[in-house]
């Protein structure tokens, strides 16, 4: 007898031997799959929620003031350091520049001619130290104006994502208004806040596990390297980050995050089979645990999850039965026959 003709007699021997049990008794019984409830001994963890921030977040503008001409970025876009972010108009600039340029070549040439007069003694201290100082300012002028010159082109400041692209061509921008921001995400951090009754079992270095539920609660290792200080007046909480590294830039600022902090203790749980957990259309979840041959729809209150396990933190206890198969047919009471 080939496989898939073994598995249909064997199915067919739990339906005859369901069928006759239920004209025996004249119930109809429901072949379903039961899971024994135990304690666990898993270390203790305690489990805060939080953000992803980035590393660093780097605010610029232009150190002059004028009208945007040209705009080369946009938001989200990834920029290296030194590239082109934008253009002012610089038409004012430049003529004061050469007008700048002007004034420091005459004083240059005075200073030349004087210098030489100096040289042989046919000028005073006094009237060269005037002429010198003249050169001086000149060419400070010329230097500060060519920087202006200069600064109506905006560079990236460093290499990372664009995150705010705040103005358009035309605009009028003041002095050192910051209207671009650079994020730098290869590392990033899960920010969270600690009450200040377990704040102390917080330390630097310690490694933590940062779990995403946006990335299918993909889990990934940080270690805590910002410790504060200073708790809120509010909440009486403490912030904390962890540092994680950004690989392949999955991890996005703004995304939910929750950090695992192992104690070094253990903790007694007990945890079920995630199949086994109905909620039904009011959000409350139940088992359906076994009382002889039939069961008890019993409302429970659940935890965190443990791989393909969810924490029960009341209406169970160890012992008990629970059904993990062949909950689609339930109800309140149903005979059930258990599958070995």
């Amino acid at each position: 007898m080939n496989r898939p003709t073994l598995i249909l007699f064997f199915l067919m021997l739990i339906a005859v031997g369901c069928a006759d049990r239920s004209s025996q008794t004249g119930y109809d019984f429901i072949p379903v799959s039961v899971f024994e409830v135990t304690d666990q001994v898993v270390p203790e963890i305690l489990e805060y929620s939080g953000n992803i921030v980035p590393l660093k977040v780097i605010e610029f503008g232009f150190m002059v003031a004028g009208k945007i001409k040209e705009v080369h970025v946009v938001e989200g876009q990834y920029v290296h350091e030194g590239d082109l972010i934008a253009v002012m108009e610089a038409t004012d600039y430049d003529f004061a520049l050469e007008a700048a340029r002007a004034q420091y070549e005459e004083a240059n040439k005075e200073y030349n001619r004087l210098k030489t007069m100096y040289e042989k003694g046919s000028l005073t201290q006094s009237n060269f130290d005037k002429v010198t100082a003249l050169k001086q300012e000149a060419t400070a002028n010329y230097d500060y104006k060519l920087k202006q010159v200069h600064d109506t082109r905006l560079s990236a400041p460093a290499s990372g994502w664009m995150a705010v692209e705040g103005i358009e061509p035309g605009e009028i921008i003041p002095q050192g208004y910051p209207v671009f921001a650079i994020i730098q995400t290869y590392q990033v951090f899960a920010e969270t806040s600690i009450p200040e009754n377990e704040i102390n079992r917080i330390k630097l270095g310690m490694a933590v596990q940062v779990r995403i539920p946006a990335l299918n609660d993909t889990v990934f290792q940080g270690t805590v390297n910002r410790l504060g200080q200073v708790g809120d007046a509010y909440s009486r909480s403490f912030p904390v980050k962890a540092i994680i590294d950004n690989t392949g830039y999955l991890l996005k600022a703004g995304m939910i995050a929750f950090v695992d902090v192992p104690t070094g203790k253990t903790r007694q749980i007990i945890a079920v089979p995630a199949n086994a957990v109905i909620t039904d259309a009011s959000g409350h979840t139940f088992l359906y645990i076994v009382s002889g041959d039939h069961v008890t729809k019993r409302p429970v209150s659940t935890g965190s999850t443990l791989k393909n396990q969810v924490v029960i933190t009341s209406g169970v206890k160890s012992g008990e039965m629970i059904i993990t198969e062949g909950l689609t047919r339930l109800y309140e009471g149903a005979h059930i026959a258990i599958q070995k």
